[in-house]
């Protein structure tokens, strides 16, 4: 076996067993406890299924690949330092030292690019794991019933695995056995995108069968039913949506938040705008059970920002964060203005004064939790999917059915539930156009979803009709109309390279590239357009 297969199964085997002496990639394994002797009793299922959801929070086996470290996981920072950023919600300032996280937010990623490269690893460790979990759990001697739902419940994860797999890379393999031994097909071929959203809508509709009742971190019913409406929209099957909708709100356990701000309040969690969320527990520390998807407050604007008429510190700060042009579409009466935005911020650390420049809010603790001394370290959930999304989802379907009627109506509650009490927000007339109602459902969700990396991004490349015109209207218009055009504008760089790269590969960056170092150990992986 040589060495780069060697790696590759090391790669994909990732979290294969539940238990694993920590070693490099060039260490010979000691001791570890195999999942042939380990899927035993209920209670090795538990914690078996337990491990696939800690994967979407928690990212613990990077640092053993030599990548980063436990708060860059599926959910929580890569998203915002990967395909959030190249969004238009997200913007870097050229003085961040790392220049992947550049490259993915200015548009000139490749192939070598070690966040997209994480991304793709941790993406395969979720569905592996999931396929460990699937085929182990039923040999398993126990109640049937309970160790059935462990069984739909990883189903369910491999779904989500896949279904960012398949709108992040295209055809990828698809695999639904486990890969644990170097004995495996280590070199699968790429699938066709229909097979994998075949296999996607089958694990979802097996997870159809779980319970209704929320109980913290596991999936319901209710979310298996939100994920196959999601899937129905991506694919522009819209009587599916509506269907899918249906269900949903005749379970009677969800409706949209009376208050927004509750929506990201650690103390309210599983109440009836949560469908499913990546779960997090705040213990004061920066590495541990907390979210992490939090820039300081006092981090400089990425571009600079305006004192006294004059523009200061251009280079701005190192890290991601709010793209200023958003915050002109969050009016005074919308409940969503002051939850997602701070808009007065220091300087720089040490600064004592505080100037005008948004920042992103909806995942600081502090607002709820004065006592909680670590910003970086919360226990604010981040939505996977929530209500809001399943019924701005059927608005879009209905107008695209021609049901304007119904789609207005419910568009138009949906905004008022949004609106500060006794001042709402416009409303859409009736007689609106379809395909200006259209625009107006994006902007909505864009408003609704701000700061919430799987989002937007996949809404900017949906294709076809509602769909991927919107990724090449949004990021060119990436300037800040107040700061001006000034050539040393982030935001102007970044619009110019994706400019660039769609003149060269027109449907580049709607999908993303398949690391280099996967198509070396891989011979049957196949590079996406316009990628090196």
């Amino acid at each position: 076996m040589n060495e780069m297969k060697k790696i590759t199964f090391y790669i994909m085997l990732a979290f294969a067993t539940v238990i694993t002496s920590c070693v490099s990639l060039d260490e010979e394994v000691k001791s570890q406890i195999s999942s042939e002797n380990f899927y035993k009793t209920e209670s090795d299922a538990s914690a078996a299924v337990t491990a696939i959801y800690s994967k979407l929070t928690h990212n613990y086996t990077s640092v053993a690949y030599g990548l980063n470290n436990s708060g860059f996981p599926f959910f929580n920072r890569t998203p915002e330092i990967t395909y959030g950023c190249a969004g238009d919600d997200y913007v870097t300032g050229p003085s961040a030292p790392d220049p992947d996280f550049r490259a993915n937010c200015g548009f000139y990623t490749n192939s070598s690019n070690a966040k997209v490269l994480e991304l793709w690893r941790q993406t395969w460790e979720i569905i592996n794991n999931a396929n460990i979990a699937i085929y182990r759990i039923p040999k398993i001697a126990g109640d049937t019933a309970t160790l059935n739902n462990y069984v739909r419940e990883a189903k369910f994860l491999r779904a989500l695995g896949y279904f960012y797999a398949v709108r992040l890379w295209g055809r990828v393999p698809l695999l639904t056995t486990p890969t644990e031994s170097l004995s495996d097909n280590l070199t699968p071929a790429q699938a066709d995108t229909s097979a994998i959203y075949t296999q996607i809508v089958s694990d979802f509709t097996a997870a159809t069968a779980l319970p209704n009742k929320r109980n913290t971190y596991h999936v319901t019913k209710g979310a298996a039913h939100a994920f196959l409406l999601k899937v129905a929209l991506t694919r522009r099957n819209w009587s599916e949506v509506v269907r899918q909708y249906n269900i949903i709100s005749g379970l009677g356990l969800y409706s949209l938040s009376a208050n927004y701000k509750d929506i990201f309040d650690p103390s309210k969690k599983d109440k009836e705008e949560h469908i499913f969320d990546a779960y997090f527990l705040a213990d004061n520390t920066t590495g541990g059970l907390g979210n992490t998807n939090l820039m300081a407050k006092d981090n400089p604007p990425p571009y600079g920002y305006i004192k006294n008429g004059v523009k200061v510190n251009v280079k701005g700060g190192e890290n991601p964060t709010c793209n200023v042009t958003i915050r002109q579409f969050f009016k005074p009466n919308d409940q969503r203005t002051a939850v997602t935005f701070i808009d007065s911020v220091k300087a720089s650390s040490t600064a004592t004064s505080y100037i005008l420049s948004a920042h992103y809010n909806k995942w600081n603790p502090i607002t709820w939790t004065p006592s909680l001394t670590s910003f970086q370290n919360s226990g604010v959930n981040i939505p996977i999917i929530r209500y809001a999304e399943v019924v701005l989802s059927y608005v879009e379907a209905q107008n695209e059915l021609n049901n304007k009627t119904e789609a207005v109506t419910v568009f138009n509650n949906f905004r008022l539930k949004r609106s500060v009490s006794g001042k709402p927000l416009p409303q859409i007339a009736s007689t609106v156009d379809k395909d200006n109602f259209r625009d107006s459902i994006f902007q909505e969700r864009r408003i609704d979803f701000a700061s919430e990396c799987s989002v937007r991004w996949f809404d900017l490349v949906r294709k076809n009709g509602s769909g991927s015109y919107l990724i090449y209207k949004a990021i060119p218009q990436l300037i800040d109309p107040v700061l001006g055009n000034p050539t040393d504008y982030w935001c102007k760089t970044k619009a110019a390279n994706f400019a660039l790269s769609l003149a060269k590969t027109p449907e580049k960056f709607l999908l993303w590239p398949i690391p280099l170092t996967e198509l070396q150990a891989n011979p049957n992986l196949v590079q996406n357009p316009g990628f090196e």
